[in-house]
């Protein structure tokens, strides 16, 4: 990814930044993220010898690069491992007789407030049984929306992102073959399903972090993180700022 400024303004103590992200994709295409602005706050300006601001926006479009879109498939052995439970078998009695499961999630949504980092995501779950006639039918399908908390970190020139789960809220059964089946007794179900199987495979594709070639290039290899009104503020923690040059930003 190349970050540049492009334009700067400074009204009543406040800088307004406004830059221009490339993004490079493999395949050898590029992504051009609209230009974009953002106020600087005073306050993170104050005893740093760097900042840097990136907005939610822009976090945004990087996040659906790292991770898109996109469906998995529960191996059957592992299925079969969560059909014995005890309370997967009480809300979901058929569920011993299940061969597949799909979990599919829409895009990421990145949400930035002071002191605070969330990603919300829709998801839906699929379990599959089998079909007099030989093909899979659906026993039951979910919809739920997810929220997480995201650690968030700056180290070796690039930004990574943790997710851990928060809560799941607006479930609802979109088909059933299973009857009397209550979406408030599946909230449990599913929290287990999010945290042991969807959030690992995110966090590992989150992992590789996004890229900061100017912190890069600048050689610094550890950023402090402050969450601002939809902006990171990227700045060197005090504990480095005595070993480190001072550089204008």
């Amino acid at each position: 990814m190349e970050l540049s400024a492009d334009a700067f303004s400074l009204h009543s103590g406040v800088m307004e930044l406004g830059y221009q992200a490339e993004m490079h994709l493999p395949g050898g295409q590029n992504f051009k993220v609209p230009l974009v602005s953002t106020p600087l706050p005073h306050a993170p300006l104050n005893g740093s010898p760097m900042n840097m601001l990136l907005s939610g926006n822009l976090l945004n479009v990087l996040l659906l690069a790292l991770v898109p879109p996109q469906a998995f498939t529960v191996p059957k052995k592992e299925l079969n491992r969560w059909s014995q439970a005890g309370a997967f078998r009480f809300v979901i009695p058929q569920a011993s007789n299940a061969q597949m499961m799909q979990i599919a999630h829409r895009v990421l949504l990145l949400l930035i407030e002071p002191g605070k980092v969330q990603v919300q995501q829709n998801i839906e779950m699929r379990l599959y049984g089998d079909h007099p006639r030989g093909a899979y039918q659906v026993l039951l399908a979910i919809r739920a929306s997810v929220n997480s908390v995201a650690g968030v970190s700056a180290d070796n020139g690039r930004l990574k992102l943790t997710l851990g789960l928060q809560g799941i809220s607006n479930i609802s059964v979109i088909r059933s073959s299973i009857r009397n089946v209550d979406a408030e007794h599946l909230t449990g179900i599913i929290r287990q399903l999010v945290s042991t199987l969807l959030l690992p495979r995110q966090n590992q594709l989150l992992a590789e972090g996004m890229p900061l070639p100017l912190v890069g290039n600048l050689g610094v290899h550890h950023l402090g993180v402050a969450p601002g009104h939809n902006v990171l503020k990227l700045f060197i923690p005090p504990s480095l700022r005595s070993a480190q040059a001072p550089v204008a930003v």
